[in-house]
């Protein structure tokens, strides 16, 4: 185990701290171990290092290339996908952008994505999005597949940001990410952590269940789940008290993943419209806070008009308040791993193995629930395996019982469908600087890649969905625990993007996306960048970094950040 415990607690101390944020570190030698074959015509593909990584892409290779193993390319017959990662995949790929790449099609994250596509790095592929999949790129001719196209897989609000450069498309989303709770599901069974109706936890795995914070009692998979804050505050100290566990841990090195988490808090909060306003910029923001009565309650104050010249408005908007106030009680009821949740050498991968580990590692000390994105699993996949190779398959990621938990609700008044705020950047795309005798093959990858049949083995692969419209089918069954629970959030939330063609998000993306710089609170003549640490280090509560932000985001502070909106 010795070597077990070495992986789980390497680290990632040396990646940029901007994309650690969002995915790991984990990944394969570049091009695998497969060698060239001389014959045949190279496609060079590019996948963000870390995160999901390139699985996927091997599942869907040897399909792919089936397909056009008879086809002539010059003097080339048939297609060789050369599959590589590197953590450049991301921001704006450097000052140069894409011209210095190989790579023909690329997966990135946390891409600037209409900066980009105005730089000239992406290739125009509206055809690839608006022509049927049953459409052949490269024989030029229409088969008899699927006929639907991309085009009608997206949403309108993706319609309108993919096509916002002269209304053509340039990139196609490809990673519903998002930051959350995940949790044990082994540990709720087996110590009856759920809720009955009465508000009571049950007392046997074949109780009656509450209807979970939807409300809905058809929807099975959430029922028994904390309803409310209170709730939840009610299960942590059960886990912590009578379990000796840790209710809530997360890696203490990366804040921003808690930062993250307040933002996914605050859209279930106010909902999709209302969190929409922090990337358009444009609407009403409604019941802003104002102030505090003695008793600590919220006062509430006329809707407000917002524009990109007064986004510090948006300060003011209550999901705000109520996503500190849930992190508030966590935070002083010690509901979270204290000895190690602010250490700067225990890592969110560190955090992801114990997650997994202790279970068997008695000298660990088990979680029940851990802050991190939807894709935590993919990171962790090398704990799994080792633990496989050690326990059997019962200790497999596809065995092991793991879920995203749906947010409990500030109040019972607010219990309905979960919204879920979904990261900007995710995106596939061809490199404008394409070989010409490429282009088609390419794009044949690229729009193969948004099948039913292939949207369906990338969410198998990696056990999260595309954030596009597709029927799992009897594919759903192949999924773990935690796919299902993906599956099931993509098909019954309200969903938001941080994604806006507004001319501040364009040419503020990070400013605007990035989680610390959007929680910045001066409070007491002192400038707070994270809330955690602010409330566990100086003990600042959450009414107080609530209006810390308004005292630090003032109109000319707004004013000199964002100049060009």
């Amino acid at each position: 185990m010795k070597g077990k415990l070495k992986k789980i607690f390497a680290g990632a101390m040396g990646a940029a701290m901007i994309c650690a944020a969002l995915a790991g570190c984990t990944g394969r030698a570049p091009e695998g171990s497969e060698p060239v074959n001389t014959d045949q015509l190279q496609l060079y593909i590019g996948v963000y290092e870390g995160g999901l990584g390139s699985d996927w892409v091997y599942a869907l290779k040897k399909d792919f290339e089936d397909k056009y193993a008879d086809v002539t390319f010059g003097d080339k017959k048939g297609v060789q996908l050369r599959i590589s990662e590197s953590k450049a995949f991301t921001g704006e790929f450097g000052t140069s952008g894409t011209v210095n790449m190989s790579q023909e099609v690329i997966f990135a994250e946390g891409a600037a994505t209409l900066y980009c596509a105005e730089r000239g790095d992406f290739l125009d592929i509206s055809d690839v999005v608006t022509k049927p999949l049953n459409y052949d790129f490269v024989r030029k001719s229409t088969g008899s597949g699927e006929s639907a196209t991309i085009e009608s897989k997206l949403n309108q609000d993706q319609r309108d940001y993919y096509s916002a450069i002269d209304g053509k498309y340039y990139a196609l989303p490809t990673a519903e990410a998002y930051m959350g709770l995940a949790y044990d599901i082994e540990v709720f069974e087996d110590n009856n952590l759920y809720f009955a109706p009465d508000g009571s936890f049950v007392t046997g795995p074949d109780a009656e269940r509450s209807s979970g914070p939807d409300g809905d009692p058809s929807t099975e998979w959430d029922n028994g789940l904390p309803q409310t804050y209170e709730q939840f505050y009610t299960l942590c100290a059960k886990i912590k008290n009578d379990l000796k566990m840790i209710p809530v841990m997360w890696g203490g090195a990366l804040q921003e993943m808690v930062s993250f988490l307040l933002l996914s808090l605050e859209a279930d909060n106010v909902g999709a419209e209302q969190m929409y306003l922090n990337y358009d910029y444009d609407g009403t923001l409604e019941k802003p806070i104002t102030s505090f009565d003695g008793s600590g309650n919220p006062q509430f104050g006329a809707d407000v008009p917002i524009t990109a010249a007064t986004g510090y408005e948006l300060y003011k908007q209550s999901g705000k308040y109520y996503a500190l106030k849930f992190i508030e009680g966590i935070i002083e009821n010690g509901y979270y791993n204290v000895d190690n949740g602010t250490s700067s050498a225990f890592t969110h991968q560190d955090a992801e193995g114990v997650f997994v580990s202790a279970k068997y590692n008695t000298n660990m000390t088990r979680a029940a629930m851990l802050v991190d994105g939807n894709w935590w699993q993919s990171e962790a996949k090398g704990v799994f395996a080792d633990w496989e190779a050690e326990k059997g398959a019962e200790a497999s990621m596809q065995n092991r019982k793991f879920g995203m938990m749906p947010f409990p609700k500030a109040s019972a008044e607010e219990l309905g469908p979960m919204t879920l705020l979904t990261y900007q950047g995710h995106v596939g795309f061809i490199n404008s600087h394409i070989d010409a005798e490429k282009v088609d093959i390419a794009k044949a990858f690229l729009q193969y890649c948004y099948t039913e049949e292939a949207l369906r083995t990338y969410t198998v692969t990696t056990n999260i969905c595309r954030p596009v419209t597709y029927d799992m089918g009897d594919a759903y069954d192949q999924l773990s625990t935690h796919g299902k629970m993906c599956v099931d959030l993509h098909t019954s939330a309200n969903k938001v993007s941080m994604e806006s063609a507004s001319k501040i998000n364009r040419n503020y993306n990070t400013q605007i996306w990035y989680a610390p710089e959007l929680w910045k609170s001066t409070v007491g003549g002192t400038t707070y960048t994270y809330p955690s640490l602010a409330m566990i280090n100086n003990g600042i509560s959450a009414e107080d970094y609530f209006m810390g932000m308004r005292a630090y985001w003032t109109p000319s502070v707004w004013s000199a950040t964002f100049k060009n909106v």
